[in-house]
């Protein structure tokens, strides 16, 4: 699971909230991803980022919508240790009063659970789940070394 964890956005706007976490675990196969925003989340998208490439696993409108179960475009692709997985949420604010981010109803949230498949001799891996989380505003993706290449040139994503 990929989730952020804000304090506080601005009062009005537009405003990205992003998780990037390296994956240490055995190789895995990706077939789908579960995205959830709340009221003020529009997008969420996910990727996976190997050797500087961006692949875009799901890009998905949450606005209105419980979480959304999406298959992985252009079918399941595999995850090795030392990829990075990172989410991407939008949220727009039409109202004059902050937005906090958390886990209760009245507040926003960028979550991502990514469904593996994985082989059976690893399964004492994945007994227990794992949740990466970053802080929000004090994370960016120019802060991650997987990631940093990409900020300010979106052409380096591949969809």
């Amino acid at each position: 699971m990929l989730r952020n964890h804000e304090k506080s956005t601005s009062n009005y706007g537009c405003y990205f909230a992003e998780i990037a976490c390296s994956w240490s675990k055995p190789d895995v196969v990706a077939y789908a991803v579960q995205v959830h925003t709340h009221h003020y989340g529009y997008t969420a998208d996910v990727y996976r980022i190997r050797n500087g490439t961006w692949t875009l696993m799901v890009s998905q409108l949450t606005q209105g919508k419980a979480k959304v179960f999406v298959p992985v475009a252009g079918g399941a692709i595999d995850v090795r240790r030392g990829d990075v997985l990172a989410a991407k949420c939008l949220y727009i604010n039409k109202d004059n009063k902050p937005v906090r981010f958390g886990q209760d109803d009245g507040q926003e949230m960028c979550n991502a659970d990514i469904h593996f498949g994985y082989e059976f001799k690893y399964e004492d891996r994945f007994k227990r789940g794992g949740a990466c989380m970053t802080q929000q505003p004090e994370f960016s993706f120019c802060d991650h070394e997987a990631t940093s290449g990409i900020c300010g040139d979106n052409s380096k994503i591949n969809i």
